[in-house]
């Protein structure tokens, strides 16, 4: 950003948005964007250095009113996370994910202990209600491991996936909600 700025342009085409026209107007865009990406990696480096983990740090860092630069195309906890893991890697402290194997492979032993998908289900739906939609969609993963064709399973993660979709304005994370959902329309239309 510093280089760009430094030709002082007239125009610029970013490649995701509109033209920028004007060199006040640039440098003014450019560096409230390059101060914000600045305060956000070194937000992140002093939680790192306080010993917090990276989902502490993606639920705390903001940016603050005079840096808010929109969440249209990116999410500053996404950023948080690509700052943390550059700088540790994928190791999170825990020893169990040194290993091969996946949290995942044990949801169809926690769907077992819990007497069926009914239990976790219901739980994913109270979730939901109560506008923990990430909540409920992770409790959806450990029946959906278990049985990926499960119907109440699919009803609930496709319920889940749209109430993110309507309440985001991101042109990612609504590009990958839009292809979660297909997914699951899909299963759910062989299923029926």
């Amino acid at each position: 950003i510093n280089k760009v700025l430094a030709l002082k342009p007239e125009i610029i085409l970013p490649s995701h948005g509109t033209p920028v026209f004007g060199s006040a107007e640039i440098t003014a865009r450019l560096t409230k964007y390059r101060d914000a990406i600045q305060y956000v990696h070194d937000e992140t480096v002093k939680g790192m250095n306080q010993g917090k983990d990276v989902w502490t740090l993606m639920n705390e860092i903001k940016l603050p009113p005079h840096l808010d630069i929109g969440d249209s195309y990116g999410r500053v906890s996404w950023t948080v996370r690509g700052i943390y893991e550059g700088y540790v890697g994928w190791f999170d402290l825990n020893p169990v994910t040194m290993y091969e194997t996946p949290m995942e492979s044990i949801y169809p032993d926690i769907v077992r202990l819990t007497g069926g998908p009914e239990k976790i289900l219901a739980l994913a739906k109270e979730r939901l209600a109560s506008g923990k939609t990430v909540e409920a969609m992770h409790l959806v993963d450990i029946v959906l491991k278990d049985d990926p064709v499960n119907l109440l399973a699919l009803e609930v993660r496709l319920k889940a996936l749209e109430i993110l979709r309507d309440n985001c304005h991101n042109s990612n994370e609504r590009g990958w909600l839009e292809f979660s959902i297909s997914q699951v329309k899909s299963k759910l239309s062989k299923k029926k």
